[in-house]
């Protein structure tokens, strides 16, 4: 598919001053300030101004295959197109619009310009449609050069109060230690609201602002609203500190020996250590080589480089598209999931995607604690054809240092992003989280409810119980005649199991119907687990909610047919523990056949599998009637299955 590439004026959106024309004109009916620009092969209207547009109203944007740029080669972040009502002057129609991270609010592009006869009179600066001439807006619109900073999520600033957002830079500017944000005068007029100026590291993906309301009523600054401009600035040593020596520095020129080469902070910590065993001249030259290759150097952890000589390509020959399903994170994992996801989106390494690959995400601890955002590939490397590029010989290398005096060694800042995956395989390394754009249908939603009917549960306050609409087909359901009714009944009575204490073994009888070459008798037996399950299922418990704070419990037990457990949660305030969800799964032939000590560990190992995504990388209780399972810490050298069995526990007693 070809993408057509238009080309936008953006510099000179950027230092617009009193030779650019503007008009007033409205969109959807909010009135809005059209910066006419024949430079502009479309129409486009700012990011902000179009969610101010959908307040109380559905506006449809359409994804097209189409790229934005600015003169000078620039990509710009794309929202979509819509037809939206415009009006300017007396003309009213509706006219196809992009909706762009652009500076200005909005911009009359050629497109509109040539579709309904407009005339330009430059030496005027005046506007006309037809036969009616419109008057431009004030030239008093903001002459200062640099990037924009918008609004980073839709906040409301209240009345006669201040109040810090976040906000975030427009475009990707060159990375600085510092910078000042100051706030523009059109949003000043227009907002009626105050920002501090401030020194701010751009490098960090956010920017804090203090915004302050004068006036005596709220305003709200939907995501992507314009705010100010940030420029970078440079940094000079205060009189006290010691780095602080007097020094001539020339923008363009190199320092002289008699002159200290000013660094960047984050080259002033390599430049330091490195001139350690080294005299004041070579001190210096190592000064001017860090400062003449400072491009070439992170300043920060989302400064990455991206390197245009290689692309990693994915050859799965004639292989389908694997997908897999979003594994369960644990109540602990997910903030992290989503700041990690939040930092990799800014830092522009991943997208959005559609692809009909997916691997699933999977979070490492690593040696100091933080976690580590993978995906897992492997079923993507199995159909891969491998490649034959053998790593150098580490002792090979060694070898070559012979006579060598003086050491340095380099190492790419997550060199894993600095390669690009080729365009055609990048649909196969999309992964698949719990976070989409989806829209809701309103007639379908409830809001504000004490209690909801959801997928088969009544949710509430005090925690989550079976629905009673769905319980009376349990309890209505007629004496099953055959195999195939009894595993009808076993499938619905099994999506409510987590509810019921000893599942398993309460359902064993009717198990034993449907295994192979076992002939159907209903007997007193098989009557007796029908009734229990109808009268747990009616009487079931209230399971509580899990939560981030709190000490899980988990009690286990096991018979000679089935081994089970109960998840429950210390909390604070209640005296009981609250149950959060009941275990229980039938034995194997071959597990029958343990003894007694090694099904009640099965059913301690078995439980915490289940529960994982609950009890991984949280300290919890294991409780037990048998209490030979103690001897488990002075176990040596355990081998075969109880070896496997440790190794997914670590216990202390």
């Amino acid at each position: 598919m070809s993408h057509r590439v238009s080309t936008f004026a953006w510099k000179r959106l950027w230092s617009v001053g009193s030779n650019s024309l503007y008009v007033t004109g409205k969109l959807e009916g909010v009135r809005v300030n059209f910066l006419v620009d024949t430079g502009a092969e479309v129409t486009v209207i700012q990011t902000g101004v179009f969610r101010r547009l959908t307040t109380g109203k559905a506006l449809r944007l359409d994804e097209v295959p189409l790229d934005l740029a600015a003169a000078d080669g620039r990509p710009l972040t794309f929202l979509g197109r819509g037809n939206l009502l415009l009006k300017v002057g007396e003309l009213e129609v509706e006219h196809e619009v992009l909706v762009a991270d652009i500076d200005a609010d909005a911009l009359l592009g050629y497109d509109f310009l040539k579709l309904y006869n407009c005339t330009i009179d430059a030496g005027a600066g005046k506007l006309t449609i037809g036969k009616r001439q419109l008057e431009q807006l004030g030239t008093d619109v903001d002459k200062s050069v640099g990037t924009r900073v918008v609004v980073a999520n839709t906040v409301v600033v209240p009345a006669s109060s201040e109040k810090v957002v976040m906000a975030r830079t427009s475009a990707q500017m060159e990375m600085s230690a510092c910078a000042i944000v100051e706030c523009s005068e059109s949003f000043l007029r227009r907002r009626q609201l105050m920002v501090a100026r401030a020194l701010v590291d751009p490098s960090k993906g956010v920017i804090p602002l203090r915004l302050m309301n004068v006036t005596d009523r709220p305003v709200t600054l939907y995501e992507g609203t314009s705010v100010g401009q940030c420029q970078p600035v440079e940094l000079v040593d205060s009189i006290a500190s010691e780095r602080a020596k007097c020094r001539t520095v020339t923008k363009g020129e190199r320092s002289g020996a008699k002159g200290i080469i000013a660094l960047g902070e984050h080259l002033e910590i390599l430049a330091e250590k490195s001139c350690v065993d080294l005299s004041k001249e070579e001190a210096d030259r190592v000064r001017q080589l860090l400062a003449d290759n400072a491009n070439v150097f992170a300043r920060s952890k989302e400064d990455l480089g991206r390197t245009d000589l290689v692309k990693h390509e994915i050859d799965t020959g004639t292989a389908k598209p694997i997908r897999q399903a979003p594994r369960r994170l644990t109540i602990h994992k997910k903030a992290e999931a989503d700041k990690e996801l939040d930092k990799m989106l800014r830092q522009g390494v991943i997208e959005p995607s559609n692809s009909a690959w997916s691997s699933p995400v999977v979070l490492v601890k690593k040696k100091d604690g933080s976690l580590r955002y993978c995906i897992d590939y492997r079923k993507l490397n199995n159909v891969t054809e491998k490649d034959s590029y053998p790593l150098p010989r580490i002792d090979d290398s060694l070898d070559t240092l012979a006579g060598s005096k003086w050491f340095s060694t380099l190492d790419l800042a997550s060199g894993y992003w600095q390669v690009e995956v080729a365009e055609q395989d990048r649909p196969k390394t999309a992964f698949v989280t719990n976070r989409a754009k989806l829209k809701l249908n309103p007639s379908k939603c409830c809001l504000f409810q004490r209690e909801v009917s959801y997928l088969g549960h009544i949710v509430s306050s005090k925690g989550i119980a079976p629905n009673p609409e769905k319980i009376t087909a349990v309890v209505d359901w007629p004496t099953p005649c055959s195999v195939t009714e009894v595993r009808s009944f076993i499938g619905l009575c099994s999506y409510y199991r987590r509810f019921i204490q000893g599942f398993s073994r309460v359902c064993a009888p009717l198990f034993r119907l449907t295994e192979k070459e076992t002939k159907f008798v209903w007997c007193d037996e098989c009557d007796l687990a029908f009734k229990k399950l109808k009268h747990a299922l009616t009487t079931s418990p209230i399971l509580a909610y899990p939560e981030e704070k709190g000490t899980f419990i988990l009690d286990t037990d096991a018979s000679n047919l089935a081994y089970g457990s109960v998840l429950s949660q210390r909390k604070e305030g209640n005296t009981q523990d609250c149950v959060i969800a009941y275990f229980s799964k039938a034995m194997s032939k071959a597990e029958r056949n343990y003894c007694v000590t090694r099904k009640e560990l099965l059913a301690i190992v078995a439980s915490v599998k289940h529960f994982h995504h609950y009890l991984y990388g949280a300290k919890f209780l294991i409780r037990t009637d048998h209490g030979a399972l103690r001897w488990l810490t002075n176990f040596k050298n355990p081998e075969g299955q109880l070896a496997r069995w440790l190794e997914t526990l670590s216990i202390s007693l």
